[in-house]
């Protein structure tokens, strides 16, 4: 064991335990830690790593490699710019210049700042130490016996902690079984093709007679129209659009929330939905567009409650999914618009009611095919390698 060890070690398990800062990354080895601020104006990474580079070019190529993940992480959390922090702590200096770094191509919306230290006494890692708001330990005065029990100490610490923390995320995305995501689907395919017996998913009288939303009938007191509408789809188009969307969102939605909380959450998102489309929409409609909106609302929910997993495994790429779908519901003919925000709102509604499993309820103080390609990122950023 180094000094460096020492001084690597004890910023690591400090910067776990501290408030300020959030773990995105760790290598299984824990000789590589990213951290990000958790303070929302903050855009910055601190990235700290125990490691020996031989030669600049060896380093260099590191520098490179971390400023193209740190872009991908701009990117995933929608930041406009971000500050990428490298402190590496080495044994002895590879042969390259303050320039040789500098000179690293660097992403324009990412700005690198580069740190190395080699010292053995305490005094060269207090200005880091104190710049990061952090305590440090002194080894100046320890024996070998006591420095290599610190470095123990919080080697478990940090393996504890990561432990602790894919734990807690395994359970969020794995607490129930997709069961009535299936159900939904064979609901909504079996009423199609007995409508398309009976005449026709597309012709106006078999959809009303079935249960479609109309207006006139809801007034009359048909309230079960806006319940029936989930399942019932105009054309196979429509039928397979909303299918695959289901699929995958509501799989997900499920897994994460449990099979009640999801049933719930489906299908008062879909009164939603059919709600807001009697208000602002005159015409018949049908689909399962507002309670697949409604996944969309659960999800942006967790978002809230839990942001760092959110945006670990889905990202600002997910909420971009959502502004992009309802776009399209404005500008193109024939989709009730007003069914899937009443939707979206429905099931950030629903969510916040359930809430998530094994959670607090929160106090609050402050349909598309590419979907999956998203969804199905597990932990984009979060690598143990």
């Amino acid at each position: 064991m180094s000094r460096q060890d020492f001084y690597y070690l004890q910023l690591a398990q400090q910067l776990l335990g501290h408030s300020s800062y959030e773990l995105i990354s760790m290598k299984a080895d824990a000789s590589e830690l990213w951290f990000q601020s958790s303070h929302r104006k903050d855009k910055s990474i601190v990235r700290i790593v125990r490691r020996n580079f031989k030669s600049a070019v060896e380093q260099q190529k590191d520098v490179l490699y971390a400023l193209q993940r740190a872009e991908n992480v701009r990117k995933q959390r929608g930041k406009s710019t971000l500050t990428l922090n490298t402190i590496y702590f080495a044994d002895f200096d590879p042969f390259y210049t303050e320039q040789s770094l500098e000179s690293a191509p660097s992403p324009s919306k990412v700005n690198s700042y580069v740190e190395q230290l080699t010292a053995e006494k305490a005094s060269a890692y207090e200005p880091l130490f104190e710049r990061l708001g952090l305590t440090l330990e002194s080894a100046d005065n320890c024996s070998s016996e006591e420095e290599a029990q610190r470095i123990e100490q919080w080697k478990h610490k940090i393996v504890l902690f990561v432990q602790k923390k894919q734990s807690e995320e395994q359970q969020i995305a794995g607490y129930g079984k997709p069961i009535f995501t299936y159900i939904f689907l064979a609901l909504q395919i079996l009423m199609f093709l007995f409508l398309e017996w009976k005449s026709s998913t597309q012709n106006t009288l078999t959809l009303i007679q079935y249960g479609a939303k109309y207006n006139p009938l809801i007034m009359e007191g048909e309230w079960w129209r806006f319940f029936t509408p989930i399942i019932l789809h105009i054309g196979l188009l429509h039928l397979l659009m909303n299918s695959v969307a289901l699929y995958y969102l509501g799989t997900l939605v499920e897994r994460i929330y449990g099979s009640g909380r999801f049933v719930f959450i489906y299908i008062f998102a879909g009164f939603a939905g059919s709600l807001g489309s009697f208000i602002w929409n005159t015409s018949i409609s049908a689909g399962a567009s507002g309670a697949i909106f409604g996944c969309f609302g659960a999800l942006l929910f967790l978002a809230r409650t839990n942001p760092r997993f959110f945006f670990r495994t889905m990202g600002s790429s997910f909420i971009v999914i959502i502004v992009i779908n309802l776009i399209f519901g404005f500008v193109a003919p024939n989709v009730d618009n007003a069914g899937h925000i009443g939707g979206l709102v429905g099931g950030f509604l629903a969510a916040s009611i359930v809430s998530l499993p094994k959670q607090k309820k929160t106090v609050y103080s402050d349909s598309g095919f590419h979907l999956h390609a998203f969804i199905s990122r597990k932990s984009a950023f979060l690598w143990i390698s």
